[in-house]
């Protein structure tokens, strides 16, 4: 990434020198890829609104449950690509991996995600907290952010 913004600098000051309109026109091009869109993409991201849906499951051994978030783009700029990361206890974790969604999100458009549980002993889990990723079009940067939403699992003995 550094390589690219050295790369950015070095075209805008060519640019300067040559002062052609392609020249002109690829410095800006690449001025707006590598400095003005991360930057406005977390401006953005950081609006996100993201919420679970429900409070706290109550279930018994080998029964399945699922958890649901709800994510909100308040903003008028879309987004690429959004992941979510919920950390879940091994023990509620439906198969060998954690699921982790990925999903683009419109402008002034929500989603529901939700991922499925198994519950296989007893005990109170809390989830939470949320990593959520976000990238834009072009791959050139990516936005990590923490959430402290938190929900409680708790299962029941036989």
């Amino acid at each position: 990434m550094i390589g690219w913004k050295a790369l950015t600098l070095i075209g805008a000051a060519l640019a300067l020198l040559w002062q052609t309109r392609p020249a002109y026109a690829v410095a800006y091009l690449m001025l707006l890829f590598f400095f003005a869109a991360p930057n406005l993409l977390e401006r953005s991201a950081k609006k996100l609104i993201v919420s679970r849906r429900g409070g706290e499951q109550y279930l018994f051994p080998g029964d399945e449950g699922q958890v649901s978030l709800v994510v909100q783009n308040p903003t008028v700029l879309p987004f690429a690509w959004i992941s979510i990361l919920d950390s879940i206890p091994r023990n509620l974790v439906l198969g060998t991996r954690l699921p982790k969604p990925v999903f683009s999100l419109g402008p002034k458009q929500s989603r529901e995600v939700a991922f499925p549980l198994l519950a296989r002993e007893r005990g109170v889990y809390r989830l939470g907290p949320l990593e959520l990723f976000v990238g834009d079009f072009f791959g050139i940067s990516t936005w990590r952010h923490h959430i402290a939403a938190e929900q409680t699992i708790v299962v029941y003995p036989q």
